[in-house]
């Protein structure tokens, strides 16, 4: 990535402070920086490298007050946050375009002749594009990756190295699936036999992500047995975890690491849930719902926006109190003791 400081301003919608000529490479930590750095500062905690730091353009809040005069050039926007995430979306695709060179795009890559692949679209070498394939403009497949027969790919999606998208899946806009991920293989489906075997159930359904999604790496997500598993727009998935079939997770949920959602649950929008917490299949978490690592959910939650601890999970206010009790009852013990040893004396006359 090369450009301007004046050209990054405009590109911000920010205030230009200092040398706009100057150059950047690309993205750093304020601690950091160096000549060709852009660096972010946010947060009152990391001020002192303000002052330090030899990175060639910062990106400060509009209102913050230095102290003292900095090397860098300023860029003043309204949420850093928000104009870093851009900045490093800038160097992301072109460290994409560096990546897949002329020559390299869709060399020694398999694509089948019925398949639809954009002209703008990026196939790395040694990826497997099957029959019926259909992949929009400006995606990136990585290496190694396999897309099955009949699989649908929106624009500016990142499918990485060794993902799995299998048939019939269907993939939105402006997604990234993580390497080695595998979207759209067999639920666990058997049914008990009488003689005690189990015979496997087809799983003849697919998996349908909306737009703006990003999964993990070694996340797997089960295709339907009827019907379809179902991420809507703006879920983010963290790495190793598992979605069941006939799964439906609602807009802007979040889930961290490791955790496991059994078969037909459907989770609300806007939930947050942490890292291994486990999930029984069946059931549905409203709206807005927080649940704690680690805990284990068994039952319906219909109340929007509640906040849930423990294994079996329950209210996390009440849970806060209970660990409170929990931690007293060796004392609680041992006067409950006292209690019944001066009834005892009172009983005998002592």
């Amino acid at each position: 990535m090369k450009i301007s400081a004046e050209e990054l301003c405009a590109l911000l919608h920010g205030s230009l402070e200092g040398d706009g000529s100057v150059m950047i490479e690309k993205p750093a930590k304020i601690e950091e920086g160096s000549i060709g750095d852009v660096c972010f500062l946010d947060s009152p905690k990391y001020l002192k490298f303000a002052y330090s730091t030899n990175a060639s353009v910062l990106v400060i809040d509009e209102s913050m007050v230095l102290e003292a005069p900095v090397k860098p050039t300023l860029i003043r926007v309204k949420n850093v946050r928000a104009s870093f995430a851009s900045i490093l979306e800038t160097y992301q695709r072109q460290a994409q375009k560096t990546a897949f060179s002329e020559n390299g795009n869709k060399h020694l890559a398999f694509i089948h002749p019925t398949a639809k692949v954009d002209a703008t679209a990026n196939i790395a070498p040694f990826c497997y594009v099957s029959e019926g394939v259909i992949i929009g403009e400006h995606t990136t497949i990585y290496p190694g990756c396999y897309i099955a027969p009949n699989a649908q790919i929106g624009k500016s999606c990142s499918i990485l190295a060794s993902a799995q998208i299998l048939h019939d899946t269907i993939i939105g806009d402006h997604c990234v699936v993580g390497a080695n991920t595998v979207i759209g293989s067999d639920g666990f489906g058997f049914a008990p036999q009488e003689d005690g075997t189990f015979r496997k159930v087809p799983q003849t359904g697919n998996v349908i992500i909306e737009n703006h999604v990003e999964i993990g790496a070694n996340t797997t997500i089960d295709r339907a047995v009827m019907g379809s598993t179902i991420l809507r727009s703006g879920v983010k998935l963290d790495n190793l975890i598992q979605i069941a079939h006939n799964v439906e997770i609602g807009e802007n949920t979040v889930i961290a690491a490791q955790t496991g959602i059994s078969g037909s649950t459907k989770i609300g929008r806007n939930c947050m849930i942490g890292g291994q917490v486990g999930i029984v299949g069946h059931i549905e978490i409203a709206d807005g719902t927080r649940i704690n690592a680690q805990s284990g959910v068994a039952k319906t939650i219909r109340k929007a926006g509640t906040a849930i601890t423990g294994s079996p999970a329950f209210d996390y206010a009440d849970a806060m109190r209970s660990q409170v009790v929990f931690k007293s009852l060796p004392d609680m013990q041992r006067q409950l003791q006292q209690l019944l040893k001066r009834i005892e004396d009172l009983e005998s006359g002592k």
